[in-house]
């Protein structure tokens, strides 16, 4: 895990507007339970690349299990609109 982390950090470092090492960061995150982090993460995707359905369907799941109704619900708005 900690390599999985520090190979991450590399792409980040190499290319910070990656959507792709942000989405794996949060899923990282999410893995170790530790969802805040997972939720900035996806957030920092989104700024990316708004419209990826499943950077966008890994947030919302997050958002409801960490009972964040009002984010769930613009996150699947999003999602439907696209």
């Amino acid at each position: 895990k900690a390599e999985a982390y520090d190979l991450v950090r590399l792409g980040l470092k190499h290319d910070l507007k990656s959507h792709v090492c942000w989405h794996v960061y949060g899923l990282l995150y999410r893995s170790d339970r530790n969802y805040n982090q997972a939720i900035k993460c996806y957030l920092n995707a989104l700024r990316q690349d708004p419209e990826n359905t499943n950077i966008l369907r890994d947030l919302s799941m997050l958002q409801i299990q960490m009972r964040d109704i009002k984010g769930y619900a613009e996150t699947r708005q999003k999602l439907f609109g696209i």
